[in-house]
């Protein structure tokens, strides 16, 4: 079962792509809201979904915010990933079995969750949603106390919908 809504965002700390950085959940939380997509790179909805969540990174320039890919490829596909779909948000790569994921209740990708300072998922989604792109882009403004950002330009030219 996927982690709900008010659910404590369990922790994990993963390495990035081919490099030797880890990051840790705990730590980013400590400077702001957190955006996490799990996603496999041969997913129809997460190669529309993880640009859309670029744009969503780019469009906030508060640096309190950290928008991260998990992915549950390797290092070498998820670098091909990232660089076919102009994707430069940190990805991480997931251990074998997938424990973050197992963890999150991930059985769809992309499965995308943001986490409030507190640790607390506050929103969550499954699949590419245009609406809820835009829903995510609201709630993200209303945690960092800015304006809202519209992501209508990112999204003019997708589907509205992607199923997971």
């Amino acid at each position: 079962m996927t982690i709900a809504t008010g659910d404590q965002a369990p922790a994990f700390e993963l390495p990035v792509g081919e490099s030797e950085q880890t990051l840790r959940l705990a730590d980013a939380l400590e400077s702001g809201p957190v955006v996490v997509a799990v996603y496999k790179s041969s997913c129809r909805a997460s190669k529309v979904a993880l640009p859309v969540l670029q744009n969503l990174r780019d469009s906030y320039t508060e640096a309190r915010l950290a928008v991260w890919g998990i992915a549950l490829d390797s290092p070498n596909i998820t670098g091909s990933f990232a660089r076919r779909f102009g994707v430069d948000l940190p990805l991480l790569i997931d251990e074998d079995g997938y424990p973050t994921a197992q963890a999150y209740g991930v059985s769809e990708t992309p499965t995308v969750f943001l986490i409030a300072n507190s640790g607390d998922v506050v929103w969550q989604t499954v699949g590419f949603d245009a609406t809820a792109m835009e829903h995510l882009s609201r709630e993200v403004g209303q945690l960092l106390d800015v304006p809202a950002v519209s992501l209508s330009a990112s999204l003019a030219d997708l589907p509205d919908r992607v199923p997971g």
